[in-house]
């Protein structure tokens, strides 16, 4: 029996241990990615990182597909039975399909980029498809569930020991294999352990009649349609990079773009199910979806805005301790891209929005209105060289995440003052760590490495210390108002926002 809206609501407090899950999960993630890419960068080459950014390409499209929409629909509200069942089959097909269209397109990309190595490369990384697919229901219905502590910890083991074959892989001199077998382990490992914890889960029933095929077809092509968009939007710059400059200029670029990007994986994207699956249970409770959005968002914009601060900053002292001396050439990428690194969780917002409101055709034009902005812009960039690359892609983003909150603001509850006031303390607050940190540039960027990042940690010890006693405002955004704090909404709580 489906729940009622008012029941769904009610007493629903979704900040108070499933976001602290992903938070903590997300920390542990961080250190073994860390881990990982120091260690994987001291053992393989520019050419072994170009060679996979080259398969990345391909396989981060058909990526954007793997689980089909799948887990977003399971999160709408109604009844789940009569949905569940084309649900697991659309997966379990699905897996094998990406994978074979996988092999497919190996050829043609090896062609685009005039790569030989390339079609083996692609083909062995794309039978990861089968493991996503088959796993995707099974992943939806442990967020519908609120088992975020399950997956949490399904999510923490298969990054170790992903990481931990590809480091042995890369030791034994298997070069760009170790990164595939990265993939691929954990892809199978997500699989076999959210199996295991979902046979604890009490059964629910397939009897009932299936949705027809064009109904689930439906919502799925437009999420999947939305979500390749999205995907050129966050990847056209080292796509037109490949293109226009090799393997090893692509090499350098991935380098500056992998810092920029690990925000995201690690502190927005893992929030991006629960936060669909928090604001679709409160879809019909106006004041507390947007009270909950308000919260997350400003929180993210947070951590953004300060990591984005400081590879902005001092990149020179970020690209070193991450990846060594050889890679400083990707310090002027890391400095242009960490602009758009700051503004990564607006991208996101808007897909929240729109996904937990069920409006996936506005999604999709969306996020291919974004797709045109920043590819294009790359590509009339291109021929000035990769570093005018990341300064078109991150202004196109810049751009684009701000029209696609102005575009969401009259199709959900929430306002553009709402979106304001989420943005304005954090934007504030993180930028006087920006300009701390660019008028000290030629003290620490003189001293040696361990002074360097002594005196760039003391700096943001004092000026965060100052910040929290000088500012009331920044301590109830992150202790009594973040989105981390925990918050029942009842219907008292609904009533008086």
């Amino acid at each position: 029996m489906s729940e009622s809206p008012s029941t769904s609501a009610a007493n629903f407090s979704p900040t108070s241990a499933g976001a602290r899950a992903i938070l903590w999960a997300q920390v542990a993630k961080f250190f073994l990615r860390l881990g990982g890419a120091v260690a994987l960068a001291r053992l393989l080459t520019p050419d072994n990182y170009g060679l996979h950014g080259m398969a990345s390409v391909v396989y981060g499209l058909l990526y954007m597909a793997r689980d089909f929409g799948i887990v977003t629909a399971i999160q709408q509200p109604g009844e789940m039975t009569a949905r569940l069942a084309r649900l697991r089959k659309l997966g379990i097909f699905g897996g094998f399909a990406l994978a074979g269209l996988g092999l497919l397109l190996s050829w043609p990309a090896g062609l685009f980029y005039h790569e030989p190595r390339l079609p083996a490369v692609l083909a062995t990384m794309s039978l990861g498809f089968i493991f996503g697919g088959w796993n995707a229901p099974t992943v939806g219905l442990l967020y519908r569930e609120h088992r975020l502590t399950a997956i949490a910890v399904c999510d923490v083991t298969a990054l170790f020991l992903s990481v931990t074959a590809a480091i042995i892989a890369a030791w034994e001199g298997f070069g760009v294999w170790s990164l595939v077998l990265m993939a691929l382990v954990y892809e199978l490992t997500m699989l076999i352990a959210c199996q295991c914890i979902h046979l604890k889960i009490t059964a629910i029933s397939t009897t009932d009649e299936p949705v027809e095929w064009n109904k689930t077809f439906g919502f799925s092509a437009n999420l999947v349609a939305s979500n390749v968009a999205n995907y050129f939007t966050r990847t056209g710059d080292q796509i037109v990079t490949g293109w226009s400059a090799g393997a090893s200029l692509l090499g350098i670029y991935s380098r500056g773009a992998q810092i920029a990007s690990l925000p995201m994986q690690l502190t927005i994207a893992p929030f991006a199910g629960w936060a669909v699956a928090s604001l679709a249970r409160l879809r019909d409770s106006p004041a507390a979806y947007v009270d909950l959005f308000r919260r997350t968002l400003n929180g993210l914009l947070h951590v953004s805005f300060a990591i984005g601060a400081l590879c902005y900053a001092a990149p020179d002292f970020v690209v070193s301790a991450f990846f060594g001396a050889r890679w400083m050439a990707s310090v002027p990428i890391l400095h242009w891209l960490a602009l758009a690194l700051a503004v990564q969780p607006l991208l996101f917002a808007a897909g929240w929005l729109l996904e937990s409101t069920g409006q996936v055709q506005r999604l999709m034009r969306l996020t291919l209105a974004g797709t045109l902005l920043v590819v294009g812009a790359c590509v009339m960039a291109a021929s000035q060289g990769i570093e005018a690359v990341a300064i078109a892609s991150s202004v196109a983003i810049l751009l684009f995440g701000l029209g696609g909150l102005a575009y969401c603001r009259d199709c959900t509850p929430v306002r553009g003052g709402d979106m304001i006031s989420a943005a304005i303390c954090p934007l504030l607050a993180h930028s006087g760590w920006a300009l701390i940190l660019l008028f000290g540039r030629r003290f620490h960027s003189s001293a040696p490495d361990g002074t360097g990042w002594l005196l760039i940690m003391g700096c943001a010890g004092l000026y965060y210390g100052a910040l929290l006693l000088g500012s009331a405002q920044f301590r109830r955004e992150l202790f009594a108002r973040g989105f981390l704090h925990s918050h029942s909404y009842t219907g008292s709580a609904l009533a008086c926002r």
